[in-house]
This record gives C-alpha cells, sequence and structure tokens, in this order.
C-alpha cells in the first residue's frame, strides 16, 4: 500500500528557506570593514590576494569572535555591485 503524503508535506518548498536578502546588522558592519580594508591595502600597493588577506586580519583585530575566512570574497567583489 503506497503512504498517503499530507497536503503540507506536498506543498512544502525543499532545501534551506530564504531570507529574501535580509542579514542581521553585523553582516553589514563586517561587509564595511572587509571593503574598507580592502581598497586601503590594494591602494598601499598590495596584490590581490595579499589584499584580502590584510582585509581579514583587520576584521580579526576588530572582533577576534567574528567568523570570516578567505572564501568571503564576495564580500570584496558581491556587496559591491560588481
Amino acid at each position: 500500500m503506497a503512504k498517503v503524503k499530507s497536503e503540507q508535506a506536498q506543498n512544502a518548498k525543499r532545501g534551506r528557506p530564504r531570507k529574501n536578502g535580509l542579514h542581521p546588522p553585523w553582516m553589514l558592519g563586517r561587509a564595511m570593514t572587509v571593503i574598507y580594508e580592502f581598497h586601503d591595502a590594494r591602494k598601499s600597493g598590495l596584490k590581490y590576494a595579499s589584499a584580502i588577506q590584510e582585509a581579514i586580519a583587520a576584521v580579526k583585530r576588530h572582533d577576534p569572535q567574528m567568523r570570516i575566512g578567505p572564501t568571503r570574497r564576495r564580500l570584496t567583489a558581491g556587496d559591491q555591485g560588481l
């Protein structure tokens, strides 16, 4: 005998729920710090990868508990609309 799914289970969307672009305020602060420090490092002559590392180090100096890593490169490009 086949299982009969409830109507709610049939209509439920799969995957992680969307936030429709809403992020917590601390993420805006992190993005602004990363963008500022990245551009500052690039102006001083650092290459792209070194500027990313400098921006990450600046965020860690500002708040050691804040999570960020080199894969957050979209902060330097995506949040600027590039």
